[in-house]
């Protein structure tokens, strides 16, 4: 099943992924780090997920609590992107994590030291109460 519409939906996504990937450069090579490549991961089915949605709003127990549901099927990428990749014309270099990514790529961007709260603490009556990153050692 695919939700048409939802560009939050994993197949959507993947799906323009591999659509720009093979007009660029034919590369499909795995987005994340390679530890959460090799990493085991949950999914859902869909039709479980929609049967669960149903209940939920149907059942007044349900109301004002959190649900997280998944299937148990259990899935890494190092598995399961050849087999996509392969599906759709691609092949995954062996060396995907050692390519050098383009410097000039419009998804590269520097990331701020300090969460953009920061910047505003003073208005909001918020300073000493952001903590700074784990990267950074302290808040200005």
């Amino acid at each position: 099943m695919l939700a048409k519409g939802n560009f939050m939906n994993l197949a959507t996504s993947l799906g323009i992924y591999a659509a720009i990937s093979k007009e660029l450069d034919g590369h499909l090579l795995f987005t994340g780090s390679e530890t959460f490549y090799i990493c085991f991961d949950c999914f859902t089915y869909s039709r479980l997920h929609a049967q669960f949605h149903l209940w939920a709003a149907m059942e007044p127990e349900c109301s004002n609590h959190a649900f997280n549901v998944v299937s148990g099927d259990t899935e890494s990428w190092q598995t399961m992107g050849p087999k996509l990749a392969k599906r759709v014309g691609f092949k995954v270099p062996a060396n995907q994590f050692d390519i050098p990514l383009d410097k000039d790529a419009g998804s590269m961007i520097d990331v701020a030291l300090n969460p953009p709260i920061v910047e505003a603490a003073a208005e909001r009556r918020l300073e000493g109460r952001i903590r700074p990153g784990k990267d950074n050692k302290e808040s200005t």
